[in-house]
């Protein structure tokens, strides 16, 4: 990890990504540094990462994380920082809440979806593990590693996480 940031902690880990909780000493903020499991073996690894930054970097939403920096460690390890967001998924969020809580939040959710989907932008992902929600309620769209607008939705790829996809 840079130099610039300090303490990193291991907040979640998936097959290609791990992220970390980590402090800026520049900006004197708490952060998450996402970083690419693997090195990067072909230009097109490099781009699919850096468009998950450039997508996350035009959306300025209170409900979408905001993202910062883009780089790639030694080795070839690419990685980009965001906004740390202390909140849990939204399933673990709704034990023992009641229905106003639930209004509350996906009318959240549907508001930045709204936001993206007027870019022309799907998110394709949408999954448990990529909304998070705060104690006060506030939620975040994360992880849009496979979101695609434009001419790529037409591309026919099939994208997202088998158990959250709809059936057609």
């Amino acid at each position: 990890i840079p130099p610039r940031y300090h303490a990193p902690l291991l907040l979640r880990e998936s097959t290609a990504t791990s992220v970390f909780r980590a402090s800026d000493a520049i900006e004197h903020q708490q952060i998450a540094i996402k970083v690419l499991h693997h090195p990067l073996r072909a230009e097109e690894d490099l781009l699919q990462f850096k468009s998950e930054f450039a997508t996350l970097a035009t959306l300025q939403h209170s409900g979408i994380i905001r993202v910062h920096d883009f780089g790639v460690l030694d080795g070839g390890f690419p990685y980009f920082t965001m906004e740390y967001f202390e909140g849990k998924r939204i399933t673990e969020y709704f034990t023992g809440q009641n229905w106003d809580a639930l209004y509350d939040v996906v009318i959240q959710i549907a508001s930045a979806l709204h936001h993206i989907h007027t870019l022309g932008i799907i998110h394709f992902d949408l999954k448990p593990s990529n909304v998070l929600v705060s104690d006060d309620g506030r939620v975040k769209l994360m992880d849009f590693g496979v979101a695609a607008g434009g001419q790529q939705i037409l591309d026919r790829k099939i994208r997202g996480t088998l158990h959250y996809m709809a059936p057609e």
